[in-house]
């Protein structure tokens, strides 16, 4: 892979993220702009409709393929073969709301204290309320594939990781070495593979 094609790669990521919030700070704007007029007691149920189904696909696709793949690998343990695939979907869909702390605390930095914003100032603020391991190390050679990993590891995923464990843990009360073993390998190789999945798609 070549350091062009890296670089691509971010730069697609990058302005890809900055139009997903512009579209999230336009779509709240107009949502207040509506509520403050006085006298409307009307609400466009149909778009309302279609903002929830694009929003809930990709997150159910997303929950639901780790999930299968979690559910796959206990299956190579004696032990955690009876955790129920409905158990882990269940505890990765409530955990997954975790990574939406970035989202929330954008919206109202960019809304109510900082109005006016460039692509820069969303990068830094990511980095300072949710530092990655990329940000205090990358490996030597910048076309390494281990960066494109790196960038993604960051407080929030550790977070929705340790979320997941906690909530099968409580449920099934198995040995948590055992448990954290084949979960976290489940969750690095759903990480590669989605990495490597949007990687191509991007490009």
């Amino acid at each position: 892979m070549s350091k062009q094609i890296w670089y691509n790669y971010l730069d697609k990521k990058e302005s890809e993220e900055f139009n997903e919030y512009n579209s999230y700070i336009a779509d709240f704007e107009e949502d207040l702009n509506e509520i403050s007029l006085e006298g409307s007691d009307t609400y466009d149920w149909d778009y309302f409709l279609i903002d929830i189904i694009s929003f809930m696909i990709p997150f159910l696709i997303i929950c639901l393929g780790l999930s299968l793949l979690t559910f796959t690998i206990f299956q190579f343990s004696e032990q955690l073969k009876t955790i129920s695939l409905r158990l882990i979907f269940k505890s990765t869909f409530l955990a997954y709301f975790i990574f939406f702390i970035k989202d929330i605390a954008s919206c109202i930095w960019f809304i109510l204290i900082k109005k006016d914003y460039q692509l820069e100032d969303i990068r830094v603020f990511h980095k300072t309320i949710n530092p990655s391991i990329s940000d205090f190390w990358v490996h030597p050679n910048p076309d390494s594939w281990i960066n494109f990993f790196l960038e993604d590891i960051n407080i929030l995923f550790i977070l929705f990781t340790i979320t997941i464990l906690i909530l099968v843990k409580n449920t099934t009360k198995h040995n948590i070495f055992t448990l954290s073993k084949y979960l976290y390998f489940s969750i690095v190789l759903g990480l590669i593979l989605y990495e490597t999945l949007m990687m191509y798609i991007l490009l």
